[in-house]
């Protein structure tokens, strides 16, 4: 299974874009950022790679300044 995620150093960010990201019709919710990426804040918003136009936009336009970055994840599982 490959998703994205958009990983912040707050918390309350990350809540926030989820929030964004669902007023804009897209599924979103939070994860657990993968221990092997040594980034953000612990949690992350985890979508459909195929929203991240959204996902930029969203960014683009907020005031979400603790962002970090968009990573792709592939899961084994």
């Amino acid at each position: 299974m490959i998703f994205c995620i958009a990983v912040f150093r707050s918390r309350t960010n990350t809540m926030e874009f989820i929030d964004l990201m669902a007023r804009a019709g897209v599924t979103c919710r939070p994860v657990n950022t993968p221990t092997a990426m040594r980034v953000g804040c612990g949690v992350s918003a985890r979508f459909s790679c195929a929203y991240k136009g959204v996902a930029e936009k969203i960014i683009k336009n907020s005031s979400l300044n603790t962002f970090v970055g968009f990573y792709r994840v592939e899961n084994a599982r």
